[in-house]
């Protein structure tokens, strides 16, 4: 259930005091409506623990399902890969650590 996968995402982000994660959906090949806003939900989740999350992996179709539905991807932070979403998440961190 992805109520349950989020509740326990942010317990360990709050545990481990994590100043991100990278959400990899490069494994989902239909993400609906509902599933787009729990998604969402989820991010802002994370936002108000004081966290980021940057969404990785959205296959072609998955990507244009949700336009085609007129979901506004960019609510999201997004990158091309595990990797590319790690790199952004590491650059947030080193900047707000000039602050």
């Amino acid at each position: 259930d992805i109520r349950y996968l989020a509740e326990q995402l942010l317990v360990e982000l709050r545990r481990c005091r994590a100043s991100g994660v990278v959400i990899d959906l490069s494994a989902v090949e239909v993400l609906g409506t509902a599933g787009f806003e729990s998604l969402v939900d989820l991010v802002r989740g994370i936002a108000v623990s004081g966290s980021r999350a940057v969404v990785v992996g959205f296959q072609p179709g998955v990507a244009a399902a949700l336009v085609d539905l007129d979901l506004d991807l960019r609510v999201l932070d997004t990158a091309s890969s595990v990797e590319a979403g790690g790199s952004w998440l590491a650059a947030l961190k080193e900047d707000r650590g000039r602050r």
